[in-house]
């Protein structure tokens, strides 16, 4: 039998004590585009991504964008209003290559303490 997705995606968000947010150059979904006649962004609900930043939001989990090979953090006018709190977060650089390894080392020194603080109780 199946796994409902978005039910699986909540129980992961609700047991994470840091969310990663893996950004590469494709990263920002196309239907976040604005609207050219009405300069909006639409919302797709089946975006998985999406939901998965917006439950970590909505319940305080902690999130590190990790910006992969150069790329910039998106532009907030780019991004879907329910995410734009991501575009004030620091984020960790991570290089391919031979320095990929010293790289994630330095964004993991990041995400200790935030998993210490959170290990034995969940952070509302």
């Amino acid at each position: 039998m199946g796994v409902n997705f978005k039910e699986h995606i909540a129980k992961f968000v609700d047991t994470s004590c840091t969310l990663l947010i893996i950004i590469g150059d494709k990263w920002v979904n196309k239907g976040w585009a604005r609207q050219q006649s009405w300069f909006r962004l639409r919302e797709r609900a089946e975006d998985f991504v999406q939901s998965e930043i917006e439950l970590a939001l909505d319940r305080g989990v902690p999130l590190l964008p990790i910006l992969v090979d150069g790329v910039a953090m998106p532009s907030s006018r780019l991004l879907p209003n329910s995410i734009l709190a991501i575009c004030n977060l620091n984020a960790a650089s991570v290089r391919s290559g031979r320095d990929f390894h010293s790289d994630m080392d330095a964004a993991m020194a990041r995400i200790r303490p935030l998993h210490m603080a959170g290990k034995g109780t969940k952070q509302a």
